[in-house]
């Protein structure tokens, strides 16, 4: 039987007394709730299952099967372990209620039951019993919730420096879900060695200081993979102001920060050759002049594209033709890394870059030049390395390329105006039969 929230509380009543079982039954119908009986633990336990009650009376002292043994039947039974159960016993039996509770039971009532408040305390048990419940299923969300998230909570006493917290605290800590404490060394061992210092750092801070912390570390759980995982720890005092517990959060970020770095990779560079596109290019470029006005240094920009690419493509197919571009894009980036390393969002201004505009089109950024010739001997090895034969689907392919020079600050003082003529010199270039084209030369 399965009651909706409006209808009436089901009490069971298990008692092998027929009187006690007709005055309990009055009783309860008076205050309000249904009633269903059973004369023994046997039938009580069948009875359970069809009529599902909402809260047991149940007696201790019964033939063949007693309070006890039926008690911890009922707990076996499907809804048995949240059913509240009330055993009924004798005012003087300690024993008994010892008992009743090692059984399982909720609660008892002493006999001779008081009838004025038996009723309510049958209501105040079911209204604790639906507390309990409430708290048991917040707990379980916020348990679901955290592992979703990958998200746990925890605490320290800084005293013992044992630690506490969610059952996802402790799985992504490496340790089981169903511990109920760990110790620091124990924490520790599953972090990456070279993480040590500053996990210690974190929690020194801390401790020593009333802030917040945070920060990101390696974890080496057993059996899996290296993860990475964020921590956020906070200090919390008592009503006298002493630093009382540490409590924060830790976080599995893996996947959110490779899901960043995606972002980023595909903010930034391109996704065929893994080279810096425009975006990434056109800032490195104005870093680049910034640092030359102050520095009064020499800049080039190399202007490439391969030279009937479009034959291949249509002859071959574009699966080839960007096969070539990556083969292509990795002869010019290592070119370049020859003369200096390619930059990256994080590395030095000054540093040169390589970058994919868009089809066969290259661009590279030389800075630090000493001399303006240096850009011609960069380029001449670029157009080596680029005529070297390419072995593409059981072919040997022969490429070759156009590639026309600007400098700073004699071809352009801004990146438009060094941009436009080092285009402007690959298509002279181009009309010469595919070489190297100097913008100055047109001077």
């Amino acid at each position: 039987m399965i009651k909706d929230d409006q209808s009436k509380k089901m009490i069971l009543i298990i008692d092998d007394t027929a009187v006690m079982r007709s005055m309990m039954s009055e009783a309860l119908q008076q205050a309000g709730y249904d009633v269903a009986v059973a004369e023994n633990g046997k039938s009580a336990l069948a009875l359970f299952e069809k009529v599902r009650p909402d809260a047991v009376m149940l007696d201790v002292m019964m033939p063949d099967m007693d309070g006890f043994d039926t008690c911890r039947a009922l707990r076996k039974l499907p809804g048995g372990k949240q059913t509240p159960i009330l055993m009924v016993t004798g005012l003087e039996d300690v024993e008994s209620i010892h008992n009743a509770f090692e059984a399982g039971a909720t609660d008892f009532i002493s006999k001779p039951i008081n009838w004025v408040m038996f009723g309510y305390r049958v209501r105040y048990t079911l209204r604790s019993n639906q507390a309990f419940l409430d708290l048991h299923l917040s707990q379980a969300r916020l348990d679901e919730a955290q592992q979703l998230a990958k998200l746990g909570n925890w605490e320290l006493n800084p005293e013992t420096q044992i630690f506490t917290g969610s059952p996802e605290f402790y799985r992504i800590s490496g340790l089981h879900e169903s511990a109920s404490e760990i110790s620091l060394s124990q924490l520790m061992a599953g972090v990456h060695p070279d993480d040590h210092e500053p996990f210690n750092r974190a929690l020194a801070q801390i401790t020593n200081n009333d802030c917040s912390y945070s920060l990101d570390y390696r974890a080496l759980p057993k059996n899996s993979q290296e993860r990475l995982i964020h921590l956020r720890c906070e200090a919390f005092f008592d009503s006298s102001g002493n630093k009382k517990r540490l409590r924060g959060i830790i976080q599995d970020v893996t996947e959110l920060r490779k899901a960043e770095e995606k972002i980023r990779f595909l903010a930034y560079y391109d996704g065929l050759t893994g080279l810096a596109n425009r975006t990434l290019f056109r800032d490195r470029l104005q870093k680049a002049l910034a640092y030359g006005y102050r520095q009064e240094s020499k800049i080039a920009l190399l202007f490439l594209d391969l030279d009937r690419f479009k034959r291949i493509n249509d002859t071959l197919g574009h699966q080839a033709g960007d096969l070539l571009l990556k083969t292509i894009a990795n002869r010019i980036d290592y070119c370049v890394r020859e003369t200096d390393s390619v930059s990256r969002l994080d590395s030095d201004d000054t540093n040169t870059c390589v970058s994919r505009q868009g089809g066969d089109e290259f661009v590279v950024l030389l800075t630090g030049l000493t001399h303006p010739m240096d850009a011609g001997v960069v380029a001449q090895r670029i157009i080596d390395a680029i005529t070297k034969p390419v072995d593409l689907q059981e072919q040997e392919l022969y490429v070759t390329a156009s590639i026309g020079i600007s400098l700073f600050p004699s071809d352009g003082a801004n990146a438009d105006t060094l941009l436009k003529n080092a285009d402007t010199a690959m298509y002279e270039a181009k009309k010469m039969g595919g070489t190297i084209f100097n913008s100055t030369r047109r001077r």
